[in-house]
């Protein structure tokens, strides 16, 4: 039960992103079915269940983001605030991608004059607090110089880049495992981009 929410995530939490969208009932449809394959990639493959609710969290903490943008609510902001804390305690990276996302949008919107510079601070302050705690107070396992228990070897910074296509894979043993992730990964393409065909 806990792998199927887990894997769930990503979809339930586009889709309640894209609830406030204009956009039409089938397209909605596509997307959540589209969004299924990516929540099956290989970090879910491998277990990393943790960082699979990463990815899912800051698209949840995004729309509440989008309606607070719209119209401030402080009983709004205080659930977005409880989003983020939860956040932080699942996995660092949800602070990551939500300072990020956050981030640029604020840049973008405060450059087009949609909105003001004090609501995009407010936005800011539990991501700060979260990060304040976990600099100065929290209390880490051990320090960054410990040698680990089981140790394992988590690549280097080029490796990482390298395996960006890891979102997309599944099975990685013989070549024709690959073909088949590969087969699928063209299939997902063309059903992103046969809707939008005449636009392009």
């Amino acid at each position: 039960l806990w792998i199927a929410l887990v894997m769930l995530s990503l979809p339930l939490a586009i889709l309640f992103y894209l609830r406030g969208s204009k956009l039409a009932a089938d397209g909605r449809i596509l997307i959540f079915i589209l969004s299924l394959y990516l929540s099956t990639d290989g970090f879910l493959f491998m277990g990393f269940l943790t960082f699979r609710l990463a990815i899912a969290l800051p698209l949840v903490c995004f729309a509440l983001v989008q309606r607070l943008r719209r119209r401030w609510s402080t009983a709004l902001f205080a659930f977005y605030g409880m989003v983020v804390v939860l956040g932080y305690l699942t996995h660092l990276a949800t602070i990551v991608f939500l300072a990020t996302a956050l981030g640029v949008s604020a840049l973008l919107r405060l450059w087009l004059r949609s909105t003001s510079f004090r609501i995009e601070a407010c936005l800011f302050i539990p991501i700060a607090v979260v990060v304040a705690w976990h600099v100065g107070v929290a209390v880490h396992g051990h320090a960054a110089t410990d040698l680990p228990q089981g140790a394992f070897n988590w690549g280097t910074w080029s490796g990482k880049i390298w395996r960006l296509h890891w979102e997309f894979m599944r099975y990685y043993g013989t070549r024709f495992d690959r073909r088949v992730d590969e087969l699928l990964l063209l299939a997902c393409a063309a059903c992103v981009l046969w809707p939008v065909r005449h636009q392009l």
